[in-house]
Order: C-alpha cells, then structure tokens, then sequence
C-alpha cells in the first residue's frame, strides 16, 4: 500500500511538471495560440496574441477572430473555417489581412486544428502568426528581379529605373542617384520630375558626398540633428527628415551614391540596408556599362582616325595617278605605287591590331 501510494505521489509530481512545463511552453511561444468554440468565439488566447494583434487576452476573450479580418480575405477564411468545422480532425492553413490595435493592416497566417470531437478538449485550435515583414521582403525581392529581367540597352533610362524601384519598394519619399564622372560629383538622377540630371556644382554638404567619402552605408533616422538640414539643398529644399545612403563601387573605386530620403524620421532596418545595397550592385554594373560604352568610343575614334590617315594617302595617290598617268615618268609612277603600297601594309596591320 505504502508503495502504491509513493508511485502515485510520484506520478502526480511529474504530471504537474509536465503540465507547467506546457503552460511555459504555450505563454512563452512566439506564435500566438488561441481555443475557439464552433461559433468562433474565442475561449483562451495566449499572453503572446498582445505583442501580435496590439490587443490583451483578456480584451480579445468572447470575440472572433473575424471581426478584425481585411473584409475582402474574409469570404474565404469563413469558408475554411466552415469546411474544418463539418470534418473532425480537420487541419487547414489560411493567409489574412488583420486589423492590429494601432490602426495598421498586419498579415497573419493561422493554421487551425478541428478537435471539438476530442471529449478532452472539445474546441477548435488556431495557431497563427504575424508574416508581414516576411511577406514584404518576399514581395521586394520579386519587384528587384523584375527590375533586374526588365533592363534594356540604355544605360540612362536603366539607372531611372532602378531609383524609381528602390522609392517604390522602400517607400520612401524620394531616392536620388549621385554620379562622377573623373572624380568629380557630376550630376544627380532624382524621382522628383524635374529634378533629373541636375548638376551639382558645390557637393560638400550633401549627404552623398559624405556617404561617398566614407566608402560605408549612412542611416540618418532624423536630420534636423545634423547640419544637412541647411547645407544639402535637397534636404533643405523638401523638408527630408531621414536618410539613407548606400556607395556604388565599380572595380574597387566609389563611383557614386545612391540615396533614399522621408519627410519624417524613420529608422533603417538591417534588411533594409541590405537592399539598398542590392539597388546599389545594380547600379554599379550600370555604371561599368558605361565606362566600357565610353572606353570603346575613344577606342573607335582613335581607331577612325588611324584608319583614315592611310586610306587618305592611298586615295590621294591614286586619285594623281588617275589623272597625272600620261605626264608621269616611269620613277614617279613607280614611287607613286610604293606609297599606295605602303598605305595598305600599314592599314592591314591596324585591321589585324584591331581584330586582337
């Protein structure tokens, strides 16, 4: 008897541990864990349902998880929910747009589990967690790939576009482009019209300069701490409160700046740093584009220069021969030939040092 009652002491012991050792579990999870009678009503929500929704347990207690949902994901959360209903053990996933406390929309995904026909529970349990900023970072990395399918033959109007990606994808108020060209600040690509291609004549003070300067990525969450806020014209002239500047690099040296501002104070996630630098990649392989575009213009005016010179000679030489034959000795004509001669040995070795 004494023996049975010890195991029995023993056995309940570890029934407790293991229960705490749920409730810890279930208060401390990251996901929000909620318990719903079949009319949706909810009859436990965990502690973490406040740090996701904005709202306390104890306010979301009785309610529905449907009077928060986006009205247009609403039809077929509902129609999930009715289906897992009518199958015991149902085990069903949705995505939905969900009304946080303060005011903004939050995408959640919830992954319910039909056991009202379990005698020891007799409920619906939901799981579900806020996916927003995954979803976001998805949805910015599809906008950079089609940036990046989307990129044609002119380099100007491809440094455009990659600008206008990065206000669209950040969200942000305005991105600027600053470019050198021999060192020297040249001119800024803006998303504000009438702000493209406009030359910078003093670039000390600007934002990009610094950014420039450092050769390292620069987040400003508020401006108005810092002398910008007088001495950078765009940031003075538009009321910026924020900034964030990345420096493009082609082989090795800083070829430029690219830059997103707000006209309130924001603070720069890491990730969104890393893809403000994904832009700046982008511009960088524009920008070594260019310098081979430039490089084999030079190239090909000097290469139409050379060639001309001898094909020059030539004619003029042929041209006398044609109309000076019958008045010219036999040394001169032959003098004449040699230098035509010459001329084509000298252009067939510009063709060849060409095609090497």
């Amino acid at each position: 008897m004494r023996k049975t009652k010890a195991k029995l002491r023993k056995e309940l012991e570890e029934l407790k541990k293991s229960e705490k050792y749920l409730q810890a579990l279930v208060e401390n999870s990251y996901d929000v864990i909620t318990v719903l009678k079949a009319d949706g009503r909810r009859i436990y929500a965990s502690p973490s349902i406040q740090r996701v929704t904005g709202y306390s347990p104890e306010e979301m207690l009785g309610r529905t998880p449907f009077e928060l949902m986006h009205p247009d994901d609403l039809p077929h959360v509902l129609e999930v929910f009715s289906k897992g209903l009518q199958e015991p053990g149902f085990l069903g996933s949705v995505e939905y747009r969900f009304l946080h406390k303060d005011g903004t929309w939050r995408i959640h995904e919830a992954t319910g589990w039909n056991l009202l026909d379990d005698p020891d529970v007799e409920a619906v349990i939901i799981n579900y967690r806020d996916i927003t900023e995954s979803k976001q970072i998805q949805e910015r990395l599809e906008k950079i790939n089609h940036l990046f399918l989307g990129l044609g033959v002119d380099l100007i109007t491809n440094m455009e576009r990659i600008i206008e990606t990065g206000r669209e994808i950040m969200g942000a108020e305005m991105v600027n482009y600053y470019r050198t060209e021999k060192g020297r600040p040249l001119y800024a690509l803006s998303t504000v019209p009438g702000e493209m291609l406009k030359p910078i004549e003093n670039p000390k003070g600007h934002i990009c300069y610094e950014v420039m300067r450092r050769d390292a990525p620069l987040a400003i969450e508020n401006l108005d701490t810092t002398g910008y806020a007088e001495t950078d014209p765009y940031v003075k002239g538009y009321g910026l409160k924020s900034c964030l500047g990345y420096p493009v690099i082609v082989e090795g040296k800083t070829k430029g700046c690219i830059a997103l501002f707000d006209t309130y104070r924001r603070e720069y996630a890491h990730d969104e740093i890393e893809l403000l630098g994904t832009l700046a990649r982008a511009m960088a392989v524009e920008e070594e584009r260019l310098a081979r575009e430039e490089e084999m213009k030079d190239f090909i005016d000097i290469a139409s220069h050379e060639l001309r010179h001898p094909i020059t000679l030539m004619k003029g030489y042929a041209l006398s021969l044609r109309e000076l034959w019958e008045r010219l000795d036999e040394e001169k004509m032959r003098e004449m030939l040699n230098a035509i001669d010459h001329g084509a040995d000298r252009l067939n070795r510009l063709v060849l040092g060409l095609l090497d």
